[in-house]
């Protein structure tokens, strides 16, 4: 019986079947190119994901060296402002100094000068008594 119904089917079915097949293998081979296309196109995206986040990072790196650099120059700015505001006030402070006391000496220096004419006369004046005689002691 498997005879018979081998012999009926005939050449023009024997072509259909191939066919059936080689269509069949054909969509099995679209299929997996189509999901090799997709794995490709879903790896590329995580690249460039991957790329996207490690330029985020870097511009973030780059943003904070900048922020930092700018800090440090503002307090290199202030700290150099603050050295020269005092060194011009102690300058001018000094100036004023020498300025407000140069009058001072100039006018103490007649007193001074007063002073010291009256600095030779006796600082004190004392008796002594030697021997007999009361003898009078003046200390410069």
């Amino acid at each position: 019986m498997v005879l018979s119904q081998l012999e009926t089917i005939n050449n023009n079915d024997i072509i259909i079947i191939i066919i059936i097949i080689i269509i069949i293998i054909i969509i099995i081979i679209i299929i997996i190119i189509i999901i090799i296309i997709i794995i490709i196109i879903i790896i590329i995206i995580i690249i460039i994901i991957i790329i996207i986040i490690i330029i985020i990072i870097i511009i973030i790196i780059i943003i904070i060296i900048i922020i930092i650099i700018i800090i440090i120059i503002i307090i290199i700015i202030i700290w150099l402002a603050t050295v020269y505001g005092l060194y011009c006030i102690r300058r001018v402070s000094i100036s004023f100094f020498f300025w407000r006391n140069s009058f001072q000496w100039a006018g103490a220096s007649s007193f001074t000068k007063f002073l010291d004419r009256t600095q030779d006369a006796p600082q004190s004046v004392g008796l002594l008594w030697t021997s007999d005689q009361l003898v009078a002691e003046t200390s410069t």
